[in-house]
C-alpha cells in the first residue's frame, strides 16, 4: 500500500488531497495492526492535517481519523488523548446524524460513538458521573 501511495502522490504531484490523505490513514492504520505505533501515528497525523486542510476540522470525513487516533492512544495506553479523540470523533458523530425534531432522542447512528466512549471512560478509570450520562443516552436512543 506503501508503494501505491507514493505511486500516486508521483501521478499527482502532490500527496496533499482526499485521496492521498485516504492513503495515508490506512496506511497508518496497517501500522497500528503491525503495532508500529509511531509510524502510524504519523501517517494518521499527516492524513488528520490535510482532512482539516480541506474540509475543516469538524468535517464527517474526520470521524474515522479521531477513531482512527483514539485506537492508537488505547493501545499507548495514553489516556488523556485517547479520550480527547474518542470525544471529537463522537462530537460529529453526533453533529453528522441530529434528528430533525428538536424532543427527538438521538439517532441510533451514534450508538457506537457513544459505546466507544463509555468503554474508553471506564478503561481509563474516569468518573462514574461522565460514564452515567453516557449510558443514559444509550438507553434513550434504545427506548
Amino acid at each position: 500500500m506503501l508503494e501505491a501511495f507514493h505511486l500516486f502522490a508521483d501521478c499527482m504531484g502532490s500527496e496533499e488531497n482526499y485521496y492521498g490523505a485516504n492513503c495515508q490513514l490506512e496506511i497508518g492504520q496497517n501500522y497500528l495492526r503491525q503495532k508500529d505505533n509511531k509510524t502510524c501515528e504519523a501517517f494518521l497525523n499527516q492524513a488528520g492535517e490535510v482532512y482539516k486542510q480541506l474540509f475543516g476540522e469538524h468535517h464527517p470525513i474526520n470521524q474515522k481519523y479521531y477513531n482512527y487516533l483514539s485506537e492508537l492512544y488505547s493501545y499507548d495506553e495514553q489516556k488523556e488523548p485517547m479520550l480527547e479523540m474518542a470525544q471529537k470523533f463522537l462530537d460529529i458523530v453526533v453533529k453528522t446524524n441530529k434528528p430533525s425534531k428538536k424532543d427527538a432522542p438521538p439517532s441510533l447512528f451514534t450508538m457506537d460513538g457513544y459505546l466507544q466512549l463509555i468503554s474508553m471512560q471506564c478503561s481509563s478509570s474516569r468518573p462514574g458521573n461522565e460514564i452515567d450520562a453516557n449510558i443514559k443516552i444509550i438507553e434513550d436512543i434504545c427506548a
